[in-house]
């Protein structure tokens, strides 16, 4: 019985975690919108920096 609530437990937060990193994605692509539509002029070089830092 234990077993079973341990696996249990563990495909729910494997489920959280990959929530979470969709949700970031979609922050990360809202920020990046923003900062071009804020800065078009720049954005080439910032996106190629970001992409440099990964």
């Amino acid at each position: 019985m234990a077993v079973d609530i341990q696996e249990i437990l563990v495909v729910e937060m494997e489920a959280m975690v990959m929530v979470g990193v969709k949700s970031l994605n979609k922050h990360i692509l809202f920020a990046a919108i923003a900062v071009e539509w804020l800065t078009p002029r720049f954005t080439r070089c910032k996106c190629e920096c970001y992409v440099n830092t990964l």
